[in-house]
């Protein structure tokens, strides 16, 4: 038996980018499962993204909203839970993938039991990479140097 993949999407008072993504990959042979989070939405996404739930789309709703990776961390925990997932791809709402990504993610994910992450470059529309679109590992110069780093080492005893 393959090893079953999901996507994660989190939706908040977001469904027509939802629903968009949903529609462009729901027959991607690639995805097992699609996990729609939503993260309590006000608006009316929960009813519009029910009228699409299948065998394939699974819908979660949050009572309340707690943040980007709580409701992520919902999707994967169910995708591995009860839909018996191995991989979870967490996408945004107003991204696109194709259906090759999924599959060489999968196969990347496979090929080493020390990767736990994998991540696709990012490009823009045209196909050309902007890499001020992607998150990068700093130097330790730029750690140093960084807000983060000066707030972390000496205020962070404030706040424990």
């Amino acid at each position: 038996m393959s090893e079953k993949v999901a996507c994660v999407v989190l939706n908040y008072n977001d469904a027509d980018n939802t629903l968009n993504l949903i529609e462009k990959i729901h027959d991607y042979n690639s995805l097992n499962y699609i996990v729609v989070v939503d993260n309590c939405s006000s608006d009316d996404s929960v009813r519009r993204i029910q009228d699409i739930v299948d065998e394939k789309v699974k819908l979660l709703q949050q009572d309340k909203n707690q943040g980007y990776g709580a409701g992520n961390n919902a999707g994967v925990r169910y995708a591995h839970d009860v839909m018996g997932c191995k991989y979870a791809i967490i996408a945004n709402p107003d991204v696109l993938f194709s259906r090759e990504c999924v599959m060489e993610l999968k196969r990347v994910m496979q090929s080493d039991s020390q990767i736990a992450v994998s991540a696709p470059i990012q490009k823009q529309a045209d196909g050309t990479i902007e890499k001020e679109y992607a998150w990068h590992i700093p130097t330790i110069r730029q750690w140093v140097w960084s807000p983060e780093h000066f707030l972390h080492k000496y205020f962070w005893p404030c706040y424990t």
